[in-house]
């Protein structure tokens, strides 16, 4: 497996994660921003963009320790949708020193169960599945459209994500359809409390994907943990609203700084 990186910036070191079907290039809007204060770090998720993974190697905790092999040490991760659950399962195994997490618009549990409704149907999970053997291209434009659902200028945000999406290669089929698998079939809520480092969580109130009702969960599991749900925000509030996913950031940094 060999995993593209770049990193840029001084300061505390800082791991970026992206979404499922998009690549490093997501944050760029919010890399200046983010380099004056952070040497950051930016990598394509196995299977997306410049990263390759090996047929075999489609498993939550493989991914999670291919980003660990290359991650800096004592680094915050910031895990954005898909990048989130795989900061938790690197978290969880204790596969990398970490200084802190940051889970943006991220849930250790994507799909709907029986006692877990805040979360997305399983039944619109396993239609995106369908629909990536139909038309990739156009299931994956879909999905870029769900994340700004709701949302005050979705039609910049959404130019915007799509910029991002197009910069380096699309995903093999394979890891879509992985990721995809991880949404639907991981559930991390029982493991929380094993992971001790300081954790950051950020909700968007008209998220569609993940739902802002999770967070009442994550305030009673982890009582240790800040949490905020922005107001307006849809599921990428790190474009839409840049300054106050900054200030939690540079909050979560001071709290472990030394």
């Amino acid at each position: 497996m060999s995993i593209w990186q770049q990193t840029t910036g001084k300061g505390m070191p800082l791991l970026l994660l992206h979404g499922w079907g998009m690549n490093a290039t997501v944050w760029e809007p919010v890399l200046d921003q983010l380099n004056r204060q952070y040497e950051v770090t930016r990598l394509d998720l196995p299977g997306h963009g410049y990263s390759e993974v090996d047929d075999g190697s489609h498993t939550l905790a493989a991914w999670a320790q291919a980003v660990a092999a290359i991650a800096p040490d004592n680094a915050i991760w910031l895990g954005w949708s898909l990048g989130g659950l795989i900061a938790l399962q690197a978290a969880v195994k204790q596969m990398k020193s970490m200084r802190a997490l940051y889970l943006m618009t991220a849930t250790p549990c994507f799909a709907r169960r029986n006692e877990w409704q805040c979360a997305m149907p399983i039944t619109t999970l396993d239609q995106f599945a369908e629909n990536l053997d139909k038309d990739t291209q156009g299931t994956l434009l879909r999905f870029l459209s769900l994340q700004i659902k709701g949302c005050d200028d979705a039609r910049g945000l959404l130019k915007k994500l799509r910029a991002g999406f197009s910069a380096h290669p699309n995903a093999t089929d394979a890891a879509l359809k992985a990721g995809l698998g991880f949404l639907r079939d991981e559930d991390i809520r029982s493991k929380l409390g094993e992971i001790s480092i300081p954790m950051h969580w950020t909700f968007g109130e008209r998220d569609t994907l993940v739902p802002a009702c999770a967070s009442e969960f994550i305030e009673q599991a982890l009582p240790d943990a800040t949490v905020q749900i922005i107001k307006g925000a849809g599921h990428v509030p790190f474009l839409s609203h840049s300054g106050e996913c900054m200030e939690s950031l540079d909050t979560l940094a001071g709290r472990t700084a030394t």
